[in-house]
């Protein structure tokens, strides 16, 4: 009925403006006006003519209106297919600096940002390192403690792991990169800062400048920390807080991507860099190329950016590489400039490699549709495959969840959504999961500086951040149960909808 009604008056509207022009070809519509035979004639073709363009318009109009109509029809069917929910996982304890927060740290993490996080190949999540500010004792504190959730089967529990206070183990930090390959049960620490507090005790404010350039190994089943020294001429990334950082980097390896480092760490690197556990070393694999034009494009320098990698297989995209090792590593967003106040990126960005035949790689600007449904870019964000990770059969998907959109003021965002490729689809697309409102008991807070991971399920797993409304730390657990198979159908809908009616 709404689709006849709106196809009715669209009919009036043109049959209005026909009558008009009759009306001013035949002398203002007088009664008894005179018409010469040209004007007659002239006024005939223009009738027939206004005629013929208001049965067109009519016609397209009422197949637009019920064509809009399938297509909302059956994407309230996908959305319904996708079956996207969030399931807490760990209930948080919400930093206040009341007694009850302080006892946290005896049964389970306290509230913090910018931790480490990664997923056992038993699904156990570990976390470790971050920041939150200690209202007790009114002074910022950068941890160092480490914790397993969810060990055994149906044991969804935290417990502290690691050395004795004796022990060797990473200092106090916050912004390291932290990630697994999913053949090792061991995870890599880079980096991170401190903000000069190993320098002076009982610091209370924060001081750049102050990055790590170490690396460490946590072995995920007994909590126990080696430090990685590098060989006498081996490379190895300079210090740095803040870079982009995924697991599964080709076979054995981690990658990272730019942050914030340098010259009183306030100046965002543009270098890629791969970890190789098999091997214990790093390799460069870009040094930010050339972005003026008379070189290969790359990424411009940023700080705060999303990364994810993909296993290509034999379904790399056009301009790829193909092969067991070969991975296609997709970097999103961040903030670039000089910190704290940088310009918040909306690109996309492609690296494809050949690991195991240690092709360089090259990086490639990609342009997918629905960008500007993400309102501007996203920094602080994480970007996350789900399913296996990898391409099957030129499929895949990873969700974007959380970040800002700008850096100053910092107003986080809650909403989902997901990278695709389909399948004979060479362009990728970004597709709104549609998701509970967020209100902190069916969906988490909006948040940024979060921490994600893929669990054993194949599914997004999120730990901490900060959200400004409520302003708080978080040490909640959170899981997307969102499908692959109906994240594919999210995109199917939005890459097949009528003009003007994209998701």
């Amino acid at each position: 009925p709404r689709t006849r009604s709106r196809a009715r008056r669209a009919g009036l509207r043109i049959w209005s403006g026909a009558v008009a022009l009759l009306r001013m070809l035949g002398g203002g519509g007088k009664r008894g006006a005179y018409l010469p035979r040209a004007r007659l004639a002239a006024a005939g073709v223009a009738a027939g003519l206004v005629a013929a363009v208001a049965a067109a318009a009519l016609l397209l109009a009422t197949a637009r209106a019920f064509t809009l109509a399938l297509w909302e029809e059956s994407r309230e069917r996908t959305a319904a297919a996708a079956d996207a929910y969030w399931e807490c996982i760990s209930e948080e304890l919400a930093d206040g600096g009341s007694d009850e927060a302080d006892r946290a740290s005896d049964t389970h993490p306290r509230p913090r940002y910018s931790a480490g996080l990664a997923a056992r190949s038993d699904g156990a999540l570990a976390v470790t390192h971050g920041y939150l500010y200690d209202h007790a004792a009114r002074a910022p504190s950068w941890l160092n403690d480490t914790w397993l959730h969810g060990v055994g089967a149906d044991e969804l529990t935290w417990r502290r792991i690691g050395p004795s206070a004796s022990a060797a183990r990473p200092s106090a930090r916050y912004g390291a990169s932290f990630a697994r390959a999913s053949t090792h049960d061991s995870a890599v620490l880079f980096g991170g800062t401190d903000g000069g507090a190993r320098f002076a005790s009982g610091t209370t404010g924060y001081r750049p400048g102050n990055e790590f350039g170490d690396t460490w190994l946590l072995d995920l089943a007994s909590g126990a920390w080696s430090q990685v020294d590098p060989l006498f001429g081996d490379p190895s990334p300079p210090a740095r807080q803040l870079a982009a950082t995924t697991g599964d980097c080709g076979g054995d390896g981690v990658c990272i991507f730019g942050g914030l480092g340098g010259e009183r760490g306030r100046v965002a690197l543009a270098d890629l860099w791969r970890w190789d556990f098999a091997r214990a070393t790093w390799t460069l694999l870009s040094d930010g190329g050339d972005n003026s034009g008379g070189g290969k494009a790359s990424p411009p320098a940023r700080f705060a950016s999303s990364m994810c990698a993909v296993s290509a297989g034999a379904d790399a995209a056009e301009g790829g590489v193909s092969g067991d090792d070969a991975i296609e590593l997709f970097l999103y967003g961040g903030a670039g400039g000089t910190a704290p106040r940088g310009t918040v990126h909306e690109d996309l960005w492609r690296f494809s490699l050949d690991a195991a035949a240690g092709l360089p790689g090259a990086w490639v600007r990609l342009r997918p549709a629905g960008a500007s449904e993400l309102g501007g870019g996203r920094a602080f964000a994480t970007l996350t495959t789900i399913g296996a990770g990898g391409s099957v059969d030129g499929e895949f998907a990873a969700i974007l969840f959380g970040g800002v959109n700008k850096t100053l003021p910092m107003q986080p965002n809650a909403d989902a959504y997901a990278l695709v490729r389909t399948r004979g689809r060479s362009r990728l697309r970004w597709v709104r999961i549609p998701t509970p409102p967020p209100d902190g008991s069916v969906a988490p807070w909006p948040v940024f500086r979060h921490s994600a991971a893929r669990d054993q399920r194949g599914d997004l797993v999120v730990f901490g951040g900060e959200s400004s409304r409520p302003y708080m730390y978080h040490n909640g657990v959170w899981a997307l149960r969102a499908p692959l198979a109906g994240v594919l159908s999210l995109a199917r809908e939005a890459y097949d909808a009528p003009r003007g009616g994209e998701l």
